[in-house]
């Protein structure tokens, strides 16, 4: 089918009610249309059940598959509203890259020896798309008592994110700011030093005039730090940041952040 229709980017496949029959399908296919037969064939993956009757669809999933579907093909679902005064910084021709770097480990006793490694960087101004780069990092035995938190193949991984976002836009990103996620106290200057020195070497790399301002932020989820309002009823309002010197680290500049409402 494919070899007949090989002008077509886009596949839009039904799987079949069987949760067995469904699931490996699914795989063999994504497999099939993202690496054997090329990468780039995106795919839109529809199972039966998610009818709520033979001839009625519920209208949160039917949704959910048009959004996910309109993203595949280059569409915008939806864009920040932003004050006037950040709307003017981004139209002025500030080419930001934003960058999300964020590894995963197996489960302690699961004996897994290697850690996934997702890095995203948007595409644009909004940002709405996204370019990304996944990795299997191995441990050598001679590593195993190093740091696990750091990106081994950063400077790679930079090159490749800069090349694309160029040959996207037409010009490299003037400015990188890189988000890090889940890295310890006790860890944050190595795994600082390496990774931002291997953003470096990538950027020389590309072009030995090639500096664009780079900016590194490690956001860490996993503290013991509670805040609560004056009356002690509910929660502090989102978007409340507390960055006084009694309060945060006073060695490196860091603040803390209530960015979302919460329920509870």
């Amino acid at each position: 089918m494919m070899e007949q229709n090989d002008d077509c980017k886009f596949f839009i496949v039904i799987l079949p009610e069987n949760k067995n029959i469904g699931d490996r399908m699914y795989g063999d296919l994504k497999k099939l249309c993202e690496l054997h037969y090329g990468f780039g064939i995106a795919t839109q993956m529809i199972k039966l059940k998610e009818k709520e009757s033979a001839n009625k669809w519920s209208y949160s999933r039917l949704n959910s598959i048009l959004l996910k579907i309109n993203t595949k093909l280059d569409g915008t679902n939806s864009t920040l509203s932003v004050p006037d005064v950040i709307g003017q910084f981004f139209s002025r021709g500030h080419q930001y890259m934003y960058v999300g770097v964020d590894l995963s480990h197996g489960a302690p006793g699961s004996g897994r020896k290697c850690s996934t490694v997702a890095v995203v960087a948007s595409a644009d101004d909004i940002p709405n798309r996204y370019f990304k780069e996944i990795y299997v990092q191995e441990r050598s035995a001679e590593a195993r008592g190093e740091s696990r938190e750091c990106v081994v193949d950063m400077k790679q991984i930079m090159k490749s994110l800069i090349s694309q976002y160029k040959e996207h836009r037409g010009y490299p990103p003037k400015a990188i700011v890189i988000y890090r996620d889940g890295i310890a106290d006790s860890e944050f200057d190595s795994v600082f030093e390496y990774e931002l020195m291997a953003t470096r070497e990538a950027c020389v790399e590309l072009s030995s005039i090639y500096q664009p301002y780079l900016t590194y932020i490690v956001v860490n989820k996993r503290h013991h730090t509670r805040f609560f309002p004056v009356d002690l009823k509910g929660n502090v309002t989102a978007g409340t940041v507390v960055d006084s010197r009694e309060v945060i680290n006073p060695t490196t500049y860091n603040f803390f952040l209530n960015s979302h409402h919460s329920d509870k």
